[in-house]
């Protein structure tokens, strides 16, 4: 008769370790992934200045409002937007959905400038910003997620 080693394999304990550590790694990723996306809408503008405000009028034309107390360099097309009023950038929200494996982390604003920003619209052009954070932050969410779980 050989020689023979029975081993068993505790799922149960294996899984509840998972169910613990999963959110954690997801909470470590979307807030470095908020870090991210803030430091990218803190970017100088490298666009046209601007010395006055626009507004759009009942007829919907733009005008050429008050003179601001301070230019303001936009972003030039295709590159993330400039901080003006800093309205997005404080809009920026990390949150977690679901729970144990099946965690997702999200990050992004419940603002329409800021879809409006990221694919433009029919008179602006794109000013991305959130995927080029993700591309930025992946690295370093690849780093969290490989390291040991457990």
């Amino acid at each position: 008769m050989p020689a023979t080693i029975k081993f068993k394999l505790n799922l149960t304990s294996i899984n509840q370790l998972l169910d613990q550590t999963a959110p954690q790694k997801m909470e470590e990723a979307a807030i470095n992934l908020h870090k991210t996306t803030v430091e990218t809408l803190s970017q100088k503008g490298t666009g046209r200045i601007y010395t006055h405000y626009f507004f759009t009028d009942k007829q919907g034309r733009l005008r050429r409002g008050k003179k601001r107390w301070k230019p303001h360099q936009a972003s030039a097309e295709g590159k993330p937007p400039a901080r003006d009023t800093s309205q997005l950038v404080q809009s920026i929200k990390w949150w977690l959905e679901g729970n144990g494996r099946r965690v997702v982390g999200k990050v992004g604003t419940n603002l329409a400038l800021g879809l409006m920003l990221e694919f433009g619209t029919k008179k602006m052009g794109a000013r991305p910003w959130l995927k080029p954070s993700f591309d930025k932050a992946l690295p370093t969410i690849k780093n969290i997620l490989s390291r040991k779980w457990f």
